[in-house]
């Protein structure tokens, strides 16, 4: 979490203005993920995707933008959680904005690669800090402890690579904490595209697959929770 969020209203609003009477200023920190390839403008791409997510109202209205952050629409809203995953109704409805930011065409460099680029690297810096073998030891990680990390990483490149999987812009965060549900008419507006890119569309399928059923604290529990089927026709 490196941006910071505001929000920003007048206390006592205006009849006759036309202007925002309240807003969210996000202002930008650093950008740590997905940040290769920018040429000295780190937040260019995010600008670029902001706008257009914002023109296809599929996010955040866009009212300004400055060097620093962006000005945006404020939404009151609740998160996507386990009582909206049981509505199909809001479920067919944040599956369709999905489906329509991976049928945008977006003016960035198309790299479909960082997986396979990103993940190696955070393996390799990973065991340069820290003494990972001797923390899975002392913390008892049983399934490190039967799994080689480095084995499981190439099985999944490999499995990748065999699943021909699309190519479309993807939001590459797509979770229930990135899905607004506005009040009082329950609207879905999809937020942070801080980490969107081209990649491959399985990656936002499994995002939300993989809290499906859970709330946001229930990550100990057993993982054997996925969609039922229906909610998977739903999604695909």
């Amino acid at each position: 979490m490196t941006n910071q969020l505001y929000y920003c209203g007048i206390a006592e609003h205006s009849a006759t203005s036309s202007a925002p009477q309240e807003v969210a200023v996000r202002l930008y920190g650093p950008k740590y993920f997905n940040n290769t390839d920018h040429e000295g403008n780190e937040r260019l791409k995010d600008t670029i995707i902001s706008l257009m997510i914002s023109e296809n109202k599929l996010g955040p209205k866009v009212y300004g933008l400055f060097e620093h952050g962006q000005i945006l629409k404020y939404y009151p809203h609740r998160q996507f959680r386990l009582k909206e995953q049981n509505n199909p109704k809001l479920a067919a409805q944040a599956f369709k904005k999905l489906a329509a930011v991976h049928a945008m065409k977006v003016p960035i460099k198309v790299n479909t690669n960082w997986i396979f680029d990103d993940f190696p690297k955070f393996y390799e810096t990973g065991y340069k800090k820290f003494p990972i073998n001797q923390m899975i030891d002392e913390l008892n990680c049983e399934t490190l402890k039967k799994h080689d990390l480095k084995e499981e990483m190439q099985w999944l490149f490999n499995a990748i690579t065999k699943s021909k999987c699309p190519i479309v812009f993807s939001h590459h965060d797509f979770r229930g904490s990135n899905i607004m549900i506005t009040e009082p008419n329950d609207e879905i507006i999809l937020c942070d595209f801080e980490s969107s890119s081209y990649g491959y569309r399985g990656s936002d399928f499994g995002s939300i697959a993989l809290e499906w059923g859970r709330d946001s604290s229930e990550f100990g529990k057993p993982y054997r929770k996925y969609p039922n089927d229906e909610t998977l026709k739903a999604l695909i």
